[in-house]
């Protein structure tokens, strides 16, 4: 039987990423990332239940509980959430390896003459 999206388990939080609340928002910076991600209320309640094996089905249980939003409405944030949480490379998994940058010769194999 395979999994829908939303049964399968969301990543865990990258080890190294750092995360500051304020109130009920909050903001993240993932490894190598310049610049922060802001979280909204349901964002910052979703981090601090990443586990690695918690799925959005079950997380939508939980912002529904909690905040009192319609479970389809909690979906729909969660997987907001998760999917600006991926891209800001915040999840376990997410940030690859940057390659290193080339060098002038690497760049300037035959430079212009002037």
């Amino acid at each position: 039987m395979r999994l829908t999206a939303d049964e399968r388990p969301i990543e865990a939080m990258a080890e190294d990423t750092v995360i500051r609340f304020f109130e009920n928002e909050a903001v993240a910076w993932g490894p190598g990332q310049p610049w922060p991600l802001y979280l909204d209320p349901v964002a910052s309640l979703v981090v601090q239940m990443l586990d690695g094996e918690a799925t959005v089905a079950e997380l939508a249980e939980d912002v529904h509980e909690i905040v009192g939003v319609p479970n389809e409405t909690a979906v729909d944030q969660i997987r907001r959430s998760v999917s600006l949480l991926r891209d800001g490379g915040v999840l376990e998994g997410a940030v690859e390896a940057a390659d290193e940058p080339p060098d002038d010769d690497g760049v300037f194999r035959n430079p212009p003459s002037p």
